[in-house]
């Protein structure tokens, strides 16, 4: 019964698959699937959409064909085959695997074909005794053996007993017709049921052979089988509508999600250049549904010809990846209007075994006001906003190639840095106003005088540079400096007035018999450009290196500072950085001290912008601060305090070769130091200076683990295009901007601008020189949390650093700050303005200015807010008495400054007072 019961349990189970109405394979357990050419049966079963089983010789299974539906409308079949051979092997243990030895057997025979009624096919037979095991078993049933095959034999034993005698071959004959009553006659019914199981009939009730031995049970196991698998075809024909419907849901979801993103989706067959788009990217551009045609041509066609030769070249090189990483590019394509979008393309592509592409798949974002904004943020953060002219930032980089090229073409060029006479004047007795229509004058008439190869830039307040290029010797420049002296002396009509200022200019020239960098060329103009002034203003000088008193003194400080060294004259100082939002101590950085023996504590701009040329004295104090630095930390991390330490480096520092080396050589010698702990910090300007090497650097340094902080940002020259690329894992504010936002706007938006390119650029941002507990909360508003100023607290000895970290509390407002949305920022400048505002008319009436600050309450910055801002208030008391009290204020200011001296400074109190409740109603407004 063993045989019976393996069957129906599906031990002997060899493949269970899936094909569909053509014979392809949808599923399979393995390779043994018959394919719709090769097998008839499967052919009939797809056709009849009946259950088909039969005997498969070759590879000795029992095979189940049940045809199927899926997807609703899909017709296939379920294949399911048994391993006969070793069903009747298992059940015939003690035959030594009779099948095979009847293969293999030297006596040949035939037998009928299963299925072809003509064909037959040759089998040897070892010996009749072996035959008759296989009778006996029933194995014809797979062979498929005819009466005339199996009876041959037996006749042959019939011939042979009748020459033995007439009554043996009469005993035989009746044998062997016994053997076919009782044993043919139910493999032959078995075959027959087998045949057309398919039946519902069958399905239904089971009709017993007759013998009630194990051959009957085996053809109950058959028929139990093909119920198993008619259940079968059930579960799977479920599981498929279930399938089908989440596919539909994941379709329906992956829909909505493309339209939230307002993506155009685009899929490139790469084999036939057709192109499939979603409707959103035709709409992106302007075209309505169906009005690009569906190849690859259209999106070349849409190309702005700057971009062609890029973004094919961009696309065919990540198809030369064989799909490695993802493809992502910017580029711009024409819409329907003739304007061109900036378009952020980003796929990936699909390849076969032998990586060649197939497919191409991704998405298309508009970011044309993104391309704006930073086209204008780049422009903000190189030009001057009044005279448009070139700022610090862009002049630095133009001079740095103006100076490549003259030494490359064996050239001279001028660096002219000039400075107003009588400036200050004119703001002090005419107002800012007409500060600001002198500086605009000046800018226009010094571009009027240069060429166009040449560069002029203003580097803040009345301080401009013009650079002289391509000159063949120094003395071309003469004439040039007396047309400018000239020119800027004459006067400048403002109102009814009549404005004078003169110019006093210092000259440097490049290249020199020793190489230096733009920063040294700017400080000899500037230094030359002292003298000028102290010779008596509007003229100009040439700086003189042989007779510089500057080099002179350079040399004494720098033999002072080598002494200083050796003789232990330096100590570092920590100041400490917090978290304002969370009140928490977050870092320390380490500021260089000298205690001088003549002159005391000398802070680092007191000595080391007189020894910046010397590269060797710089590297050396550097390696004392670092090695003390390491020490300090190390001694605080096993005290228990766990802290990160900033340490600042000059550019000569990070240019030399093997900077990161000796970092790791500190790291190894101090070991209870880690690499998150220290974060590098150097000036924006040094970060510039030969960019490539000291961008390598750097990211060397952060391989270690090291953090990287710019330090003083906004007061250097960094451009976007650079910033991107640089190493960095910190922006520091640079305290002036975060000293004047109290009073004035554009340091707001400088501060701004600044969280926001960290945001973006996915860096820390730190603000320096927060002196007031107001200077935090409006860092706070703008995003800035963490800062470092003498607020918070000065810079200590290291021995006052774990005490001060133990006790520090912070301010109880800074914890309730929360950025400012849209409206907050404009009440936010509102205040700045009007404490500026407020700040001016107490400087007209305490010194006596002749220029007299905005009276008029509906023309100063925060009466055109309220102005602006009346719609969106309506019936808000709060808003109604803000508009009230700005207006007392200013009748207030205008009747004071009538008075005498005496009553207006009595008044000042009352003005600030005024001024407080209007700060009050606008924190109030930013609650409501």
């Amino acid at each position: 019964m063993s045989l019976i019961k393996n069957f129906r349990s599906g031990k002997y189970l060899n493949n269970l698959s899936l094909v569909d109405f053509d014979g392809r394979v949808v599923f399979q357990s393995d390779n043994n699937t018959p394919i719709f050419s090769e097998s008839q049966e499967l052919r009939l079963s797809l056709n009849l959409a009946q259950t088909v089983t039969y005997l498969n010789k070759t590879k000795k299974e029992i095979v189940f064909i049940v045809p199927i539906k899926y997807y609703d409308t899909t017709q296939g079949a379920v294949v399911a085959t048994y391993d006969f051979k070793n069903i009747v092997d298992k059940y015939n243990k003690n035959e030594n695997f009779i099948y095979t030895k009847i293969m293999n057997s030297s006596l040949e025979y035939y037998s009928k074909n299963y299925m072809h009624e003509k064909s037959y096919h040759k089998y040897r037979l070892l010996d009749n005794s072996d035959y008759k095991i296989f009778y006996n078993v029933g194995i014809m049933l797979e062979m498929g053996i005819d009466e005339e095959v199996y009876l041959q034999p037996l006749h042959y034993q019939i011939l042979v007993l009748a020459i033995i005698g007439f009554f043996i071959l009469l005993i035989g004959a009746l044998i062997s017709y016994l053997i076919a009553i009782n044993i043919t006659t139910p493999i032959l019914t078995l075959v027959t049921k087998v045949k057309r199981s398919s039946s519902a009939d069958m399905l239904a009730e089971y009709q017993s052979l007759g013998t009630e031995d194990e051959l009957d049970e085996l053809g109950y196991a058959f028929y139990t089988k093909e119920k198993e698998l008619d259940d079968l075809n059930k579960n799977l024909q479920v599981k498929v509508k279930e399938a089908t419907k989440e596919l539909e849901i994941e379709k329906n979801r992956f829909a909505l999600a493309i339209e939230g993103t307002q993506d155009g989706l685009w899929d490139w067959d790469l084999t036939t250049d057709e192109l499939f788009f979603s409707e959103r990217f035709e709409t992106m551009l302007g075209y309505n549904e169906g009005d690009l045609p569906k190849r690859i041509d259209s999106w070349f066609g849409l190309l702005h010809p700057d971009d062609i030769d890029l973004a094919s070249k961009v696309v065919q090189e990540y198809l030369d990846t064989k799909g490695e990483g993802f493809y992502e590019n910017s580029f711009r394509l024409r819409a329907k209007d003739g304007s061109w979008k900036w378009i952020l393309g980003r796929g990936r592509a699909q390849f076969d075994k032998n990586e060649k592409p197939l497919r191409f798949v991704g998405f298309n974002t508009d970011i044309t006001e993104q391309k704006e904004y930073q086209k204008n943020l780049d422009h903000t953060a190189k030009h001057d906003s009044l005279t448009h002219l070139p700022n610090r930032f862009l002049l630095s980089e133009l001079l740095t190639h103006a100076m490549h090229i003259v030494k490359r073409n064996h050239k001279q060029l001028a660096l002219l840095f000039i400075d107003l006479d009588g400036f200050k004047e004119i703001n002090d007795v005419y107002g800012h106003d007409a500060g600001d229509e002198v500086l605009f004058t000046v800018a226009s008439r010094m571009n009027a005088l240069v060429r166009e190869s040449d560069i002029v830039s203003r580097l803040g307040g009345d301080e401009f540079v013009i650079v002289f290029t391509d000159l063949n010797k120094s003395k071309e420049v003469i004439p040039m400096l007396q047309r400018l002296i000239s020119e800027l002396a004459s006067s400048i009509k403002y109102n009814e007035h009549n404005m004078h200022v003169s110019a006093s200019i210092g000259v440097s020239f490049y290249p020199q018999s020793t190489d230096i960098g733009n920063e040294v060329l700017l400080r000899q103009a500037d230094q030359a450009m002292y003298n000028a002034k102290s010779a008596g203003k509007n003229q100009y000088q040439f700086f003189n290196i042989e007779a510089s008193d500057e080099l002179k003194e350079n040399q004494k400080n720098i033999t002072s500072l080598h002494q200083a060294i050796k003789t232990n004259q330096l100590v570092l100082h920590y100041q400490p950085k917090v978290d304002m939002k969370h009140n928490k101590v977050v870092g320390l950085e380490a500021l260089l001290r000298w205690n001088h023996p003549e002159k005391g504590i000398l802070y680092p701009d007191d000595f080391l912008p007189l020894i910046e040329q010397d590269s060797n004295l710089m590297i050396e104090l550097g390696k004392w601060v670092f090695e003390n630095a390491f020490c300090e930390l190390e001694s605080w991390h096993l005290q228990g305090l766990d802290i990160m330490l900033n340490i600042n480096v000059s550019s000569y520092e990070v240019q030399q070769q093997d900077f990161s080396l000796y970092l790791k050589k500190l790291f190894d010698k101090y070991q209870g130091i880690k690499a998150n702990t220290i974060e590098i910090e150097l000036l924006e300007t040094a970060a510039f200076d030969n960019f490539e090497l000291t961008s390598k650097t750097l990211k060397e340094c952060q391989k270690l683990g090291v953090s990287i902080a710019v330090d003083d940002f906004g007061t250097g020259y960094a451009s976007l295009h650079y910033l991107k690329k640089l190493p960095m894992n910190t922006l520091k504010i640079d305290k002036s901007f975060v000293i004047d936002l109290l009073h004035t706007s554009s340091s707001i938006s400088i501060i701004e601008a600044s969280v926001g390119l960290a945001h973006a650029f996915n860096v820390d941002v730190v603000a320096e020189g927060v002196e007031s507990e107001e200077h935090g909360k409006i860092l706070l508003k703008l995003g800035c949390e963490i800062a470092q100023g003498y607020v918070i607290a000065k810079a200590m000895p290291a021995h006052n650093i774990i005490d001060w970290v133990a006790s520090y509390k912070g301010f109880s407002s800074w914890a309730k700050i929360v950025p400012v949305n849209n409206w907050e920022r404009t009440i936010l400048y509102a205040s700045v303005e009007h404490r500026s505002w407020l700040y001016s008319v107490e400087n007209f009436i305490r010194n006596n200015k002749k220029s007299l600050p905005q009276l008029d309450a509906s023309s100063c910055y925060l009466g055109r807010w309220i102005k602006d801002s009346a719609s969106k208030n309506l019936l808000n008391p709060e808003f109604e008495r803000l508009e009230a009290l700005h207006l007392e204020l200013h009748n207030y200011a205008e009747k004071l400054l009538l008075s005498n001296k005496n009553d207006k400074l009595v008044g000042i109190k009352k003005l600030k007072n005024l001024h407080k409740e209007i700060l009050k109603k606008l924190e109030l407004l930013t609650v409501n």
